[in-house]
């Protein structure tokens, strides 16, 4: 009784372009990375099914007429990409001619690509935890500091203001013990400046009456305006409506230059709900950032290109400010243009597309 695994494996070329059929001895959900020999190879593969098989390896060998092979490795507790995504790697890989293994690659950060060449892992601080609020302590010292991390909750190791001797006798009376808790890198934390809100001119109302009066229903809309013009507060607008209607948003900007000016009015805007995906933030950044969509901890991702592709549930919004710039061409393998997955996406959660252009 086993399971039987439909793996892609990390090479995308045609010739492999197929699933290879795995053992498991547990079911692997769709989505996960795992380990796999793939002839004198150890390499990485994508999960696209898995089916409960009542036979014996042996007995699937003698019908199949070849030698099955078990997973090595589970690498991911749960899917990299949702359904949408996978449904649109699909689609994505038709329309290109592409490998289906390189258009899913082309969608998640290098870090949690299919592949053999990955790093960058989960970033851990130790935290003082107070685990008994009602012990006497030695001496007032010790009480005074025990009283301070009662008040300063899971305050981390490097803040503590004390000894580290005076910590480990709190320690050693089993008050407070030392964890290692997970933290995300967060790039934009100590750059923000103070933005100031305008009130919408009465061009500006009315691009955001008429958006706003089709919002649950796929279209494309273009607002044109030279830069400077207001088109940022228009796209606040709109993602603050869209936000407090409980849908997620997606705004695009082409140049990686901009993107912090755009971030700026964004964090400014809605604080740690805005997460950031471009080419120039850290390997951990990104793994962090990327994370954060996942687990659903953000409503708004503000990046470049490739942040078309993602994770968010429920999109209410697309926004693609300076549309008609080259850099939303994607020029290598799998070749696309990101306004047609913008329309792509936007057919699936049923929402506008905004396009945003001085031009």
């Amino acid at each position: 009784m086993v399971y039987i695994v439909q793996v892609l494996v990390e090479h995308p070329t045609h010739a492999l372009d197929t699933t290879f059929d795995y053992l498991a001895n547990e079911e692997i959900m769709g989505g996960v990375r795992v380990a796999i020999a793939f002839g004198y190879q150890r390499i990485i593969g994508y999960v696209l099914g898995c089916e409960y098989s009542s036979m014996t390896k042996e007995e699937l060998e003698k019908i199949a007429g070849f030698k099955y092979r078990y997973i090595s490795e589970i690498i991911d507790e749960r899917p990299l990409l949702n359904q949408e995504l996978q449904e649109l790697s699909l689609t994505l890989a038709k329309l290109t001619l592409s490998p289906r293994i390189s258009c899913l690659q082309a969608m998640l950060p290098p870090q949690l690509k299919p592949s053999t060449n990955k790093s960058v892992g989960i970033k851990y601080q130790k935290v003082i935890k107070v685990i008994n609020k009602n012990i006497v302590v030695n001496t007032v010292k010790q009480q005074e500091a025990y009283q301070f991390l009662k008040e300063h909750v899971d305050i981390s190791l490097k803040d503590f203001p004390y000894s580290r001797g005076l910590l480990n006798k709190l320690i050693e009376q089993k008050a407070v013990l030392v964890v290692d808790e997970e933290i995300y890198r967060d790039p934009y934390l100590d750059n923000q400046k103070k933005e100031h809100e305008f009130p919408l001119t009465p061009d500006q109302q009315k691009i955001v009456g008429s958006i706003i009066s089709k919002i649950n229903t796929y279209h494309t809309a273009l607002i044109h305006g030279v830069t400077g013009s207001g088109k940022t507060e228009v796209y606040l607008h709109l993602s603050k409506y869209v936000i407090k209607n409980n849908k997620t948003v997606l705004m695009l900007v082409p140049e990686i230059s901009l993107t912090p000016m755009m971030v700026n009015a964004f964090k400014h805007k809605f604080g740690k709900q805005v997460a950031i995906l471009h080419s120039k933030l850290s390997s951990g950044e990104r793994y962090d950032e990327y994370r954060r969509i996942i687990n659903e901890e953000v409503k708004i991702v503000v990046g470049a290109r490739s942040a078309i592709f993602a994770p968010l549930e429920k999109i209410g919004l697309i926004i693609l400010d300076e549309e008609h710039d080259s850099s939303y061409k994607q020029e290598t393998k799998p070749r696309y243009q990101t306004t047609q997955i913008a329309r792509i996406r936007g057919k699936y959660h049923n929402c506008p597309v905004i396009l945003g252009s001085a031009t």
